[in-house]
């Protein structure tokens, strides 16, 4: 019986190889998919039409709830704007703060 010396490489994949599949699916170019990206001009846009998002800590002060509560309270005007991260429009939250001062 003669000896075969293996690398080390082969000798830790012997017993169970390795399959490495590439993506199943490749994003293709095509002139009709691509979005203009180029930045809009700085006049169009005042600084006063662009509202600031509150935070769950901020919207839970206004409401006198706690942070988590927020979630349940008023989840459902969130804005996502990244995946887990949810703000809320404080004109939003105005409009429901006088909704339910009416409702009394």
């Amino acid at each position: 019986m003669s000896a075969v010396l293996l690398l080390p490489s082969q000798r830790s994949c012997e017993g169970h190889m390795i399959e490495r599949r590439t993506a199943a699916k490749l994003i293709r170019f095509r002139p009709d998919n691509v979005v203009d990206m180029t930045p809009a001009p700085r006049d169009s846009v005042d600084a006063a039409e662009i509202e600031p998002l509150m935070t769950a800590a901020e919207v839970g002060q206004l409401l006198h709830v706690s942070r988590k509560r927020v979630y349940e309270v008023v989840g459902h005007l969130a804005i996502q704007i990244a995946p887990h991260t949810l703000r809320w429009r404080h004109a939003d939250i105005l409009a429901l703060i006088d909704e339910r001062r009416r409702a009394k």
